[in-house]
């Protein structure tokens, strides 16, 4: 359909509540939200609806590359929209027959865009689910990396880890507790040295071999050393994102298919 179109615009922003969906978060929701063959039910049993139309037209908009696709609700019940989004991103990995063993990220500009020992002044403080170095400055992490997290998580099929080789050790496993990922990962290895040693670690740990795993890391030494090992190794600019994840995926199950 939208080859039919001459002209179209760069971003297309949708609204949630009543948009997207046929309901308000905040009062027709009742989480814990929970996922049975392809469909969600509230924590009271009942089927929780999506419009007819919305997944199409937002698959259709995403599969143009030349497309940015938005959404913008002034919803403040962020955990039963986190809730929705991490059901939608687990139905896309039932899309994939064969997937790796274990799947690792770095940390430093892959899942948050700061190296922990120049950017991070602690004490860090916690305050509405936001961070707050020292001074002050609010802690920003990338946009999908809590949901990509989430969503390898709830595969029980799938292993996560992450391999840093920041020296700031205790930094980093203080922003993975308050963000709560430490109860996301399966293999935590952070200590400064080549990520060849991070990941004969996490080979000798799991057992996995190295061409069933899946690494994404920002700096091209990382990626080339680790993937000598037989890893399938993912160059991120600007942080992990749903669109390289789901790439990295595809390569994976061409290569081993």
């Amino acid at each position: 359909m939208l080859q039919n179109f001459k002209v179209l615009p760069k971003l297309i922003v949708f609204d949630l509540d009543y948009t997207l969906w046929p309901f308000w978060c905040d009062t027709h929701i009742y989480p814990p939200i929970h996922k049975r063959d392809d469909t969600l039910y509230n924590a009271d049993g009942t089927k929780i609806n999506i419009y007819p139309d919305s997944e199409l037209i937002l698959k259709c908009i995403h599969s143009n590359p030349g497309l940015k696709l938005a959404c913008a609700s002034s919803n403040t019940d962020q955990l039963v929209l986190t809730a929705l989004s991490t059901a939608k991103a687990s139905n896309m990995l039932q899309n994939f027959k064969v997937l790796p063993k274990l799947i690792v990220f770095d940390l430093d500009y892959t899942l948050w865009p700061f190296w922990c020992d120049t950017h991070i002044y602690p004490p860090i403080h916690k305050r509405d689910d936001t961070l707050y170095n020292a001074d002050g400055t609010k802690i920003n992490i990338y946009p999908d990396s809590e949901l990509i997290l989430k969503c390898i998580h709830s595969n029980p099929g799938l292993k996560l880890a992450c391999a840093s080789r920041t020296g700031e050790i205790n930094i980093a496993k203080q922003l993975l507790n308050l963000l709560g990922w430490d109860e996301l990962f399966d293999y935590v290895v952070i200590f400064p040295g080549s990520k060849v040693m991070h990941f004969e670690r996490l080979h000798k740990r799991t057992g996995i071999p190295y061409n069933q795993m899946v690494f994404f890391d920002d700096e091209h030494r990382n990626v080339s050393e680790v993937s000598r090992l037989g890893v399938h190794t993912h160059l991120v600019n600007h942080g992990v994102s749903l669109d390289t994840f789901k790439f990295a995926l595809q390569q994976f199950e061409t290569v081993s298919s």
